[in-house]
């Protein structure tokens, strides 16, 4: 099914600027010739680096379960980077697209209002600003929509299925320092390296 707003006429690429603050901040400067595929690969839990974002029973449809899983390799684990606008004017940012269907991203839920606890799933890519991420230095991948963080449900014990959801972004020390702490290390994510050349994700 053709995306409503899918960006094949979009000939430019974010790029990462670090900010005086030390944050990552996308820019869209590159030339019109460049590509818009950002980073490709597993995306790691820095709470444990044993687990990866995972999409559930690899069913890539609108609402599907977004988790943390055994890292293994395998499609519904890999994941892409890929800047737009959104076409209703949201701000600009990164869509994270599934690599086992190019045409459905990582979603904050907003079927009600948002609060700590708001479920990400998958769903269709639409260009809204709940499928906008912003990667910062610190690790962390923050929604567009409201701020906060991609957070690893540590309510109970890690494991295979455990939810991924967002949550006020928070330090590891909450005391006069903080700005000068890493997050808690359920909202750290490591990041993939780089696309492979020559291997764009077919989008459509």
């Amino acid at each position: 099914m053709p995306l409503r707003g899918t960006p094949h006429s979009i000939r430019r690429r974010l790029t990462v600027a670090i900010a005086a603050s030390g944050v990552l901040v996308l820019s869209n400067a590159l030339p019109a010739s460049a590509s818009p595929y950002g980073h490709r690969g597993e995306i790691v839990s820095g709470y444990d680096t044993s687990k990866c974002l995972d999409l559930d029973a690899f069913t890539p449809q609108n609402g599907a379960k977004i988790q943390a899983w055994d890292c293994n390799g395998l499609l519904n684990q890999d994941w892409v980077f890929f800047g737009l606008d959104g076409p209703r004017g949201g701000p600009l940012g990164s869509s994270i697209r599934s690599r086992l269907s190019p045409g459905m991203c990582l979603d904050e839920d907003i079927s009600s209002r948002t609060h700590n606890g708001t479920r990400v799933q998958l769903w269709e890519c639409n260009g809204w600003d709940n499928q906008q991420w912003t990667r910062l230095g610190d690790d962390t991948i923050r929604s567009i929509h409201d701020g906060r963080c991609l957070d690893l449900d540590i309510g109970s014990p890690v494991r295979n299925g455990t939810r991924v959801q967002v949550w006020n972004c928070a330090r590891a020390d909450s005391g006069p320092n903080a700005l000068f702490n890493l997050p808690v290390s359920n909202q750290r994510w490591d990041l993939p390296t780089g696309l492979p050349p020559g291997d764009p994700p077919p989008l459509h």
